[in-house]
């Protein structure tokens, strides 16, 4: 694991934030819960509720289930500075 993670810190942050979004899609894929929620998003013909792609990107970045997630796991799985002595 730990070759795995040095491998993975010397990335370009596009590739690291491309396996994160990955990583997180296999830990909700089996949350029932959130799955229910965003096919009644997607199915939602409200034009009301639709955002903007302009206005996307202006929202916080993390919703409150992926925080939920990423409390489950630990600060140090998102540690900003990860130092191979951790590893």
């Amino acid at each position: 694991m730990a070759e795995v993670m040095r491998e993975i810190a010397g990335w370009p942050r596009t590739r690291q934030n491309k396996l994160a979004a990955y990583l997180l899609h296999l830990r909700l894929q089996d949350d029932s819960q959130w799955r229910s929620e965003m096919t009644r998003r997607i199915d939602d013909s409200d034009s009301k509720k639709w955002v903007r792609l302009e206005d996307y990107n202006r929202r916080p970045l993390y919703g409150k289930r992926v925080k939920t997630v990423m409390a489950q796991l630990g600060p140090e799985t998102f540690d900003a500075k990860p130092t191979l002595a951790k590893f």
